[in-house]
């Protein structure tokens, strides 16, 4: 198989990774190891994962059980007896290719108390962390290059037939041949997306709008997000095409952005009855003005665009204090798992300027920034210096053709578990065959990771000392 147009890079910054301690083996992996049948279990068993698959050793023809310079990480990249013993197992059952193991947790959404907030869309992780590998779709193919994804995909690759039934008269996706298409319609783009746009457009000589692809056009860059339901692949569909997205939610628990942090928020159809007199008396007690409402007869579509205001001096000046505004001493500053708020975050004098333009906002201080006395300064010197590491570096030192590059996950994997071999298994799971992993760290982290990520049968080689680039097989499934 070619390599693919259009690639996925997941870039991991320096000291992210926590390793095991691993122990020496008695002896290398087999060199032809077999592939474990994907169960054929009835379709309500759902996922089955291996969460104890993963027996971790190391095996070398080395004396030294660990190595901490260049030349021993390149040994372990070129030598194929240096191998981590990793018993890795196919995610077993009909519903594998799909599987998200904080999403298809089906034993903890059984035991939960309630649905109707939507908490049975929400995450919950299982525990221990499945360390099962998932197997392509049959039929998975190259991905279609950008921009050209951006209206077509192969319809192997996310072969979900439901969603074109379930929209079929609004022109949002079409199977044609062996793609799925995307003709710009919608549930609520009738005349189709362009047309919404320039609706809007009209109504405040502005884009002030979050659709998806369609705003790329307008140098907007979007995030688009949706759980994952009876819908099945909306966002797999995004992300295919190569646009922004992410599965989540608005139920009991915040969304993973910070306060303050998007210019826009766009909701097609859903499911708010803006007009309703519960709507605007709340939109009212929160300070929301109507910037803007009109009727589009030809599409039979309402809008309204509400704006938030721009000081705290609304908030203070109620009547009521009800929603109260949150104490910023006491209101928890995690990412993950924090319940919504039911208060209103007070506007820092800091937010007050609308951002630059992209891409001059890139290096502006950001508002979040922390108020102690050397953030400023920590933050133009940290600019600086992956100003340089990207241009030095990632552009010009990885020997990797970033103009293929669509899908880019920078992540911190320190946050994303204590334990490397469960790290691995997701990479590869959000990877696509061929794509790219970029580590930096100490060597003698990437020593360890090489070893392990060998056992995948990925490609590696290390640049400077301190960057591991892991090309990901593009064969279907690989078991070691």
């Amino acid at each position: 198989m070619p390599r693919p147009c259009i690639k996925t890079v997941i870039l991991i910054p320096r000291y992210s990774l926590f390793l095991p301690h691993i122990h020496p083996a008695t002896g290398p992996l087999s060199s032809d190891p077999t592939i474990p049948p994907v169960s054929n279990a009835s379709p309500h068993s759902g996922i089955s994962p291996s969460t104890d698959s993963a027996i971790t050793n190391i095996s070398s023809n080395a004396n030294n059980d660990t190595v901490d310079n260049a030349a021993a990480a390149e040994a372990a990249a070129d030598d194929d007896n240096q191998v981590v013993d990793v018993e890795w197992q196919l995610c077993d059952g009909p519903l594998a290719v799909d599987y998200i193991p904080c999403l298809d947790n089906w034993k903890a959404i059984k035991a939960l108390r309630s649905r109707k907030h939507m908490e049975h869309r929400e995450r919950h992780c299982p525990d221990p962390t499945p360390r099962c590998l998932i197997p392509l779709p049959q039929g998975y193919k190259v991905p279609v290059p950008w921009p050209k994804s951006r209206d077509m995909i192969w319809y192997s690759n996310v072969p979900h037939p439901k969603l074109v039934e379930y929209k079929k008269d609004q022109r949002w996706v079409l199977k044609s041949d062996d793609y799925f298409i995307f003709p710009g319609g919608g549930t609520q783009f009738k005349n189709g997306v362009n047309y919404y746009i320039e609706s809007i457009v009209k109504m405040l000589a502005v884009v002030l709008l979050a659709s998806s692809g369609a705003l790329l056009d307008k140098n907007v860059i979007t995030m688009s997000f949706a759980p994952k339901d009876e819908h099945e692949a909306q966002i797999q569909f995004a992300l295919e095409r190569g646009i922004p997205a992410t599965l989540s939610v608005i139920g009991t628990q915040r969304l993973t952005f910070p306060d303050n942090s998007y210019d826009v928020i766009h909701c097609a159809r859903c499911r708010v009855h803006w007009d309703g007199d519960a709507m605007v008396a709340l939109s009212e007690s929160i300070c929301w003005s109507i910037a803007a409402k009109t009727y589009v007869d030809s599409s039979q579509i309402g809008i309204v665009i509400f704006q938030k205001p721009v000081t705290s001096s609304c908030y203070q000046n109620r009547k009521e204090n009800n929603p109260p505004l949150c104490d910023l001493l006491t209101r928890p500053n995690n990412s993950w798992y924090v319940p919504l708020d039911s208060c209103l975050v007070p506007i820092r004098d800091e937010s007050l300027k609308w951002p630059s333009p992209w891409p001059v906002r890139l290096s502006d201080k950001p508002p979040s920034l922390s108020l102690e006395p050397d953030a400023e300064e920590t933050f133009k010197g940290d600019t600086r210096h992956w100003s340089a590491l990207v241009s030095e570096v990632y552009l010009g030192g990885l020997d990797l053709n970033w103009s293929n590059v669509r899908n880019v996950m920078d992540m911190n994997a320190g946050y994303g578990g204590c334990d490397i071999i469960e790290v691995a298994a997701e990479m590869d799971r959000i990877l696509r065959p061929g794509g790219y992993l970029v580590v930096q760290d100490t060597m003698e982290m990437l020593t360890k990771v090489t070893l392990i990520l060998k056992s995948l049968h990925w490609s590696i080689s290390v640049h400077q000392d301190q960057f591991l680039v892991e090309g990901k097989s593009q064969a279907e499934v690989l078991i070691c």
